[in-house]
C-alpha cells in the first residue's frame, strides 16, 4: 500500500513539473514569432510583435539617418553602449536606399523596409534560441537566450518582453548590448576588424552579398521639410 501512495505522489509531481505556464508557452511563441520575421525577411511580422520601446528605437535611427553628420555620429557612437548596432543600421540604410526615400519614409515604413535587407539579424537570429522564462509579473517578463558565435563558443543574455493589450511583445531594444558583443566576438572568430567598417561589411556580405558605399556613410540625408 505504502508503495502505491508514493507512487501516486510521485506521478502527481511529475504531472505538475510538465505543467506549461501559459504566459510563458506565450512568450516563448512571440519569441518564435519574432525570430521567423527576421529569418524571413517579414516586416509586417516583425512590426506586430516589437514593443513601443522598439519603435521609439528605430524612429531615432530613422533620425540620426536623416540629421546626424560625421561629428554628431561620431560622438553619439562614442557613447553609445552598443556601437556597432547603431553604425550597422545608419550605414547600410544610407547604402541601399536613395537619400529621396529616407527623407519621406515614416518610421514603421522604415523597419518594414529594413528587416528585408536582413541586415536587421536574420542571420543573427539563426544562431540565437531561448532557453527559458526567467521571471513574469504583470506586464512585464524576462527570459535567457543563447547565442552561438561558433562551434564551442555561446554567450548567453536577457531578453524582456512586454505585455501590451493582452499581447506579449518583444522588446529588442533588451537585446542590443547582447547583439553588439555578438558582433565583436563573430568577427574576432572570423578574423575580422570590428573597430572598423570590416567586421560590419563581412556581415553585410553574408547576409545580403553589399558592402557600404564609403561616400554615403558619413552623410545625413536630409529631412523632407513637409514633415516639420
Amino acid at each position: 500500500m505504502r508503495f502505491f501512495t508514493i507512487l501516486s505522489f510521485l506521478l502527481l509531481m511529475t504531472a505538475c513539473s510538465n505543467k506549461i505556464d501559459p504566459e510563458a508557452q506565450a512568450i516563448r511563441e512571440v519569441f518564435q514569432l519574432f525570430q521567423q520575421s527576421l529569418q524571413d525577411e517579414d516586416g509586417d511580422l516583425f512590426i506586430s510583435v516589437i514593443d513601443n520601446n522598439t519603435k521609439a528605437f528605430y524612429a531615432h535611427s530613422l533620425k540620426m539617418i536623416r540629421e546626424y553628420d560625421s561629428l554628431a555620429l561620431v560622438d553619439h557612437l562614442a557613447q553609445s553602449n552598443y556601437p556597432i548596432i547603431e553604425k550597422l543600421f545608419v550605414f547600410s540604410a544610407r547604402t541601399a536606399f536613395p537619400a529621396e526615400v529616407l527623407r519621406t519614409i515614416s518610421p514603421e515604413e522604415f523597419v518594414r523596409n529594413f528587416v528585408s535587407l536582413n541586415a536587421i539579424g536574420g542571420g543573427f537570429a539563426d544562431k540565437t534560441k531561448l532557453r527559458r522564462v526567467d521571471h513574469i509579473e504583470g506586464s512585464g517578463a524576462y527570459a535567457t537566450m543563447a547565442i552561438k558565435v561558433a562551434r564551442n563558443l555561446n554567450i548567453t543574455s536577457r531578453i524582456e518582453f512586454v505585455k501590451i493589450n493582452g499581447e506579449w511583445k518583444v522588446d529588442v531594444t533588451s537585446r542590443l548590448m547582447s547583439q553588439n558583443r555578438f558582433f565583436i566576438m563573430y568577427c574576432r572568430e572570423n578574423g575580422w576588424n570590428y573597430r572598423n567598417n570590416d567586421c560590419i561589411n563581412a556581415v553585410l556580405k553574408e547576409a545580403q552579398d553589399y558592402e557600404l558605399d564609403e561616400q554615403k556613410i558619413w552623410e545625413p540625408v536630409g529631412t523632407n521639410a513637409a514633415e516639420i
